[in-house]
């Protein structure tokens, strides 16, 4: 599919426009949710269960209704059965059933910081304060946290009337048995990609104010969802989705964490209710968002890969260990399966046997975090191939070489399932090792070892989804996004899309893309997302869609806009349709280079009755659903470069190279802000991030004392490129791009780290790679 973007002036796609978004959040005169202020407003605070599994026996809530300002205390029995149960996920095509998700607690907790209760007072710190009243009876129960321990009959039970393991589901692609007999070499290992939290600046904050007279409630809330949240409400409180309205004004960072909506918000619309109407409102603390927030990741994995002596992989089998948490949250069900399918990476492996367990555990939720399942596939497929070069003593770049899928083609249906739209593997690497400099990196690390310093190279080929459309494992997937492009009688433009950026810079994005279809400067662009009275329909920003999905669907509706505009100057030049040029922001008779009819002559035109023709209805209005028929694949090859110090086993990050492959690049200045932010979320798990429970399911590290993040002192040296080779399933050619980076950084580190560590015969470290883990790992290879 080719663009059919005008290319008769300077196109704005390609360009790097300054972000549009950026200036009033620099000025402080941005709006999250705790600056929304609603008069007469109330708070509320949620009373979280302290306990990983325990029945709920009573709740006594007399001496916090006492204490000064509170209004109410809601228990689960206060909630269920009147409301519905939070949405459950769909997994009925995994012959599953999933359990319930409470509200709020009403039997017993599942895990540490369940929400058993909810105080409605006068101020936040009343709030607070009564909630050390409520006095809950609990029954202690023992829990589990390991997700295989979990899966054993003789596991404590998370919910009573079903198994822990919620999905056990399997697939087979070619002869796999046959591939490993004949194997020369097989590689196996057992890895863990460790469960992780966004940590996102602004922690989750709602208000929900409830309009008794018409029976409808507003909710502003920090989601990257919020038709979503909309109709999660509507179910649930039962309600028709025209009487609900969710507004998400400035959001700081989401990440996945934000998408898929959160019982907070449907309690605090409850809670609304039943104190007459008053807004409530609510902004979570760091260390409540670290229990309540779910987290990511989790997941173990048992891996073989069966390959020849001279580096041709032959197949592969995974067992696959996911941690669901207590309840199956979004769609991190499926994302297990999303994760071991692409542990087959870009590699042309013909056979593969893939099984799945994904359980309830006694841990908060785990659910989607940016890349979504590919990063954990990706680091066992690419970790694999070290091992493999090791064991065969081939260099790691030509191992991956042999094994590319070659870039004529495409589309490429792996062992895996997944159908990959485009892609030139190879370059990606060719261009890695230049920049790189890689001879010389070797040589270098050859030289420093002599001096009892070392050096460490790893590689990462990596290709991750965007779009969100039909897959290998949801191919009836409905997931759309709708535009809508407005051009007043003055000629300036409204966008209105269903994605709802916060952060990615989509306003300035899909101003340039509208304004290259119509053009007219982006200053002259409003682009407007987020509050559900405002656009009709969407589905929200995740899942590396905004660009793909939203942003066609803008271009689509932008171009019906140019269409009716051609319509309307034919009339006004009394020639066929047919016969206008729009060059250079002019309507034009076909074969004549001077303006006839000025953009907006045209524009004016259309709310005009004598101006347009009698078929042509009034303004200029158009809208567009798009759903894609089909995932895109953007990749890369990243290369790290790190320096270990065997004393302390201290890791330094030196240098990251990194080479993407986005399709179509919209905004280059986006792109390379989203490689620098996506690596960084790479490089955390990798080296810093990680989530600890103890053997009684208590958070270890719940707060950002214990918690540790990279910082702007940990970072490496960026060194960028980018390729393009557009997508054939969009008329952009773009396939998104946010979380590619974030997939190919953990391997291309944690293989540098054992690159360095070779004279010393450490094989694997667990993520992340803190000293001392590095520093004992040493230790046992000496021994």
């Amino acid at each position: 599919m080719t663009s059919n973007l005008p290319s008769s002036r300077d196109s704005l796609v390609g360009q790097s426009v300054p972000r549009k978004e950026d200036e009033k959040l620099l000025l402080g005169q941005g709006a999250f949710v705790e600056d929304i202020d609603v008069p007469g407003i109330l708070w509320a605070h949620f009373v979280r269960s302290p306990h990983a599994h325990a029945r709920i026996l009573s709740i006594d809530s007399t001496a916090a209704l006492a204490a000064p300002g509170v209004l109410a205390v809601l228990g689960g029995r206060d909630v269920h059965p009147r409301y519905h149960t939070y949405p459950t996920v769909p997994l009925a095509k995994y012959d599953a059933d999933p359990a319930p998700y409470q509200l709020i607690a009403a039997d017993k907790a599942r895990h540490v910081g369940e929400i058993v209760a909810v105080v409605v007072a006068s101020d936040r710190h009343l709030a607070r304060d009564a909630a050390d009243l409520v006095v809950v009876g609990y029954d202690i129960l023992p829990a589990v946290g390991d997700p295989e321990e979990a899966a054993r009959s003789d596991a404590p039970r998370i919910h009573d009337d079903r198994p822990n393991e919620a999905i056990n589901w399997r697939q087979t692609t070619g002869d796999v048995a046959q591939a490993f007999e004949e194997a020369e070499v097989i590689i196996r290992e057992h890895f863990v990609n460790q469960r992780i939290h966004a940590v996102p600046m602004e922690p989750r904050a709602g208000i929900a104010q409830w309009e008794p007279e018409r029976d409808m409630v507003t909710v502003w809330a920090s989601t990257q969802t919020p038709h979503d949240l909309k109709e999660v409400l509507a179910e649930v409180l039962e309600l028709s989705e025209d009487n609900v309205r969710v507004i998400a004004p400035d959001v700081g960072g989401g990440f996945g964490a934000k998408a898929h909506g959160d019982p907070e918000y449907v309690l605090l619309a409850i809670a609304s209710r039943e104190v007459g109407g008053r807004p409530l409102k609510w902004v979570a603390t760091r260390s409540e968002d670290f229990l309540g927030m779910h987290h990511a990741r989790g997941k173990a994995s048992y891996v073989e890969y069966a390959a020849t002596r001279e580096g041709m992989l032959t197949g592969v089998r995974v067992r696959h260990y996911a941690d669901l948490g207590a309840y199956p949250k979004g769609p991190e069900a499926s994302l297990s399966m999303t994760s071991a399918i692409i542990s087959v990476g870009t590699y042309r492996i013909p056979t593969a046997d893939i099984e799945v367990h994904a359980t309830y555990t006694n841990r908060t939720p785990d659910s989607p975090y940016r890349g979504a399942g590919r990063p954990e596939g990706i680091f066992l497929v690419e970790r694999a191939v070290d091992l493999l070069a090791k064991e065969i003593g081939m260099d790691p770049a030509e191992v991956r070489r042999r094994n590319y899928i070659p870039a004529d083609a495409f589309p490429y249906k792996t062992a895996g399932g997944d159908t990959f739209d485009s892609g030139n593997y190879e370059a990606t690497l060719d261009i890695a090792l230049k920049i790189a400099d890689y001879e010389r990196l070797r040589e270098r690390q050859a030289t420093m070892r002599e001096d009892g310093r070392y050096l460490g190279i790893g590689f990462a080929s990596w290709a991750k989804t965007g779009g969100g459309g039909p897959s290998p494992l949801d191919p009836g997937s409905n997931r759309y996004e709708w535009g809508r492009v407005k051009v007043d009688r003055h000629g300036d433009v409204t966008v209105y899309t269903g994605s709802s950026p916060h952060g990615q810079g989509g306003e300035t994005a899909f101003a340039q893309i509208v304004g290259d279809v119509l053009h007219s400067p982006v200053e002259n662009i409003e682009v407007l997302h987020g509050d559900t009275a405002v656009v009709e329909y969407g589905m929200g920003t995740y899942a590396s869609r905004a660009l793909v999905v939203g942003g066609t669907a803008a271009y689509n509706a932008a171009q019906k806009v140019l269409s009716k505009m051609k319509r309307l100057a034919a009339h006004t030049m009394q020639i066929a349709p047919d016969d206008v040029v729009f060059e250079n922001g002019s309507f034009n008779p076909q074969g004549r280079s001077e303006p006839t009819v000025s953009f907006a002559d045209a524009a004016q035109a259309a709310y005009m009755v004598l101006a347009r023709p009698e078929s042509e209805e009034y303004g200029l209005d158009e809208s567009s659903f798009y759903q894609p028929t089909g995932l895109t694949y953007n990749s890369g090859t990243y290369i790290a470069v790190v320096e270990v110090d065997c004393d302390t086993g201290d890791v330094d990050l030196q240098t990251l190279y990194c080479v993407d492959d986005q399709g179509t690049i919209v905004n280059p200045m986006i792109v390379e802000g989203q490689i620098h932010g996506g690596a960084a979320q790479g490089i955390g798990p990798a080296l810093y991030e990680h989530v600890v429970y103890d053997e009684n399911q208590q958070l270890l590290s719940g707060s950002l004392m214990d918690y540790a993040l990279p910082t702007a002192e940990n970072m490496p040296d960026f060194v960028t490129e980018q390729i393009e080779t557009p997508s054939p399933l969009n008329p952009l050619g773009v396939k998104g791009m946010g979380e590619g980076p974030t997939t190919g950084a953990p391997p291309a580190v944690v293989n540098a780290v054992v690159d360095a560590l070779e004279p010393f015969g450490v094989r694997h470290i667990e993520m992340p790679l803190s000293p001392e883990r590095v520093w004992r790992a040493i230790g046992a290879a000496q021994k």
